[in-house]
C-alpha cells in the first residue's frame, strides 16, 4: 500500500475542525489502497475547540491517521498567528525521524511557510513532492487583505511562491484557472491537475437543531416568508454585507435572511442590519457540520457571495456551495468569476458580486418560483455534485498522480 503524507496546517474533520478536505481524502484513498497520513497543527483558528489538541477526537473513523505538529496558541490575525504558522513550518522538520517512509508528500497551502521543510523531507525520503495550491499567495493578501504589493513580507512570499512552483514534482490546484497564474509567475507553462473541493455524499444532516433556530424557522414559515440562508464564516472574503444591503431593498417583501456562523465581521454585520432597521434578518451561533446541513435543509434558498476581485478570475472552490448542492438547495450566488459552479450546474441564479440591486432582484425572482421549480434547481445541483465533486472521484484523481 502506498504511503502518502498530506501536510495541511489547518486540517480538521469530525469533532476537530472545519477543514474537512484532508479527512475526506484520507478516508476515500484508504478504500483505494493508499495509506495517507494527514500532518496538521496542535492549534489553529479553524478548530472547533480552541485548545491545544494532539490526538484525534472520538468522532474520527478508526483507520484515519493524523500526525500533530506542536504550534503555539493565538488569537486574531496578528503576530501570534504568524508565529504559529512559522512554527508549524519549522517543526515539520521533526518528521525526518519518522520510521514511516512516504512515497509521496503533498504540501497543501494556504501559506508556504512549510514548503522548504516539505522539500527537505521529500529529498530525505526520496519521495515525490506535490504542491496543492488552495489560495494563491501572496496575491490573496494583496487583493483580499489589502496589503501593499511592495510590502517586505509580500516580496518574500513572491520569491517563495516562484521557488515552490519550480521545485515540486507536480502542482495540484483547487482553482480551475490556476494554470494561468502558474504560467504568469514562472514564465512558462507548468503541468498541473485540477482537484477542487468536494463533498462526502454519505454525510447525513443532524436529526435536530437548537430549539431557538427551530422556533425561528416555524415563525417565519407560518407567516409565509421565503427564507434565504447562509451557513459559514463571516469574514472579509465572504462579503455578506451585500446580502444585508439587498435585504434593505427587500423591505416589505416576504423574504427573510438567516445567517448561521461566526467570524471577525459578525458584530459589524449585526450592527449593519440593526442600523438598516431590517427585522427579517436573523443571526445564529455556529453549529456542527451536520447541524449546518440540517439548517440548510430548512431554508428555501441558499446564498453565497464574494468580493468583486480579479483574483477570482483564476477560479473558486467553496465548500459551502457543495454543502448546498448536497442538501439539494437552489443557490443565489453573487459571483463574478468565470469559473462559477452554480452556472455550470444550472442550480440557481448568479449575479455580479457586490451588486446589492442585482441580488435583490434575484431574491424577488427566486422567491416567486414554485416549490417544484426550486426543487428542480436543487436536484440539478445534486446531480452535478455527484458527477464532478464526489470525493471518491477527486481521490481517484489524486491516486493517478501518486502512481
Amino acid at each position: 500500500m502506498k504511503q502518502v503524507w498530506y501536510i495541511n496546517h489547518y486540517a480538521g474533520g469530525p469533532g476537530l475542525g472545519r477543514a474537512y478536505r484532508p479527512y475526506l481524502l484520507s478516508k476515500e484513498l484508504k478504500s483505494q489502497e493508499v495509506e495517507m497520513t494527514v500532518v496538521t497543527s496542535t492549534f489553529n483558528h479553524l478548530n472547533f475547540n480552541q485548545k491545544q489538541c494532539n490526538s484525534v477526537p472520538s468522532e474520527f473513523e478508526t483507520n484515519i491517521n493524523y500526525e500533530f505538529i506542536k504550534t503555539p496558541s493565538y488569537q486574531g490575525n496578528g503576530l501570534g498567528r504568524l508565529k504559529n504558522s512559522l512554527t508549524f513550518g519549522f517543526n515539520l522538520l521533526k518528521l525526518r525521524r519518522s520510521k514511516t517512509k512516504p512515497s509521496t508528500i503533498v504540501y497543501s497551502s494556504p501559506h508556504l511557510f512549510g514548503i522548504f521543510s516539505a522539500w527537505f523531507l521529500a529529498k530525505k525520503f526520496n519521495a515525490k513532492l506535490i504542491l496543492e495550491v488552495r489560495d494563491i499567495w501572496p496575491l490573496s493578501l494583496i487583493e483580499i487583505a489589502g496589503v501593499s504589493a511592495f510590502h517586505p513580507i509580500v516580496l518574500c512570499f513572491k520569491l517563495l511562491e516562484k521557488w515552490s512552483y519550480k521545485i515540486v514534482d507536480h502542482r495540484v490546484a483547487l482553482l480551475k484557472g490556476a494554470d494561468k497564474h502558474f504560467t504568469k509567475v514562472s514564465k512558462k507553462q507548468l503541468p498541473f491537475t485540477w482537484i477542487p473541493n468536494g463533498a462526502d455524499l454519505t454525510l447525513k444532516a443532524a436529526d435536530s437543531l437548537p430549539e431557538t433556530i427551530v422556533q425561528k424557522f416555524q415563525d417565519y414559515k407560518q407567516k409565509g416568508f421565503c427564507i434565504f440562508g447562509y451557513a459559514g464564516a463571516l469574514g472579509e472574503p465572504n462579503a455578506m454585507q451585500q446580502f444585508i444591503e439587498a435585504m434593505v431593498k427587500q423591505k416589505g417583501a416576504k423574504t427573510a435572511l438567516f445567517i448561521i456562523g461566526d467570524g471577525p465581521l459578525k458584530n459589524k454585520l449585526i450592527k449593519l442590519a440593526k442600523q438598516s432597521n431590517i427585522s427579517t434578518i436573523e443571526f445564529f451561533s455556529p453549529v456542527t457540520k451536520i447541524e449546518a446541513l440540517a439548517f440548510i435543509n430548512n431554508v428555501d434558498i441558499a446564498v453565497l457571495g464574494w468580493l468583486d476581485k480579479s483574483i477570482y478570475d483564476y477560479g473558486i472552490s467553496p465548500n459551502k456551495v457543495f454543502d448546498y448542492m448536497l442538501c439539494k438547495k437552489p443557490i443565489l450566488h453573487a459571483c463574478s468569476s468565470p469559473h462559477d459552479p452554480v452556472v455550470s450546474a444550472h442550480c440557481g441564479v448568479s449575479v455580479k458580486a457586490m451588486d446589492a440591486s442585482a441580488i435583490s432582484s434575484a431574491m424577488t425572482e427566486m422567491a416567486s418560483l414554485s416549490k417544484r421549480e426550486l426543487n428542480d434547481l436543487g436536484e440539478q445541483g445534486y446531480q452535478y455534485l455527484i458527477e464532478q465533486h464526489d470525493m471518491k472521484v477527486l481521490a481517484a484523481r489524486y491516486k493517478e498522480i501518486f502512481n
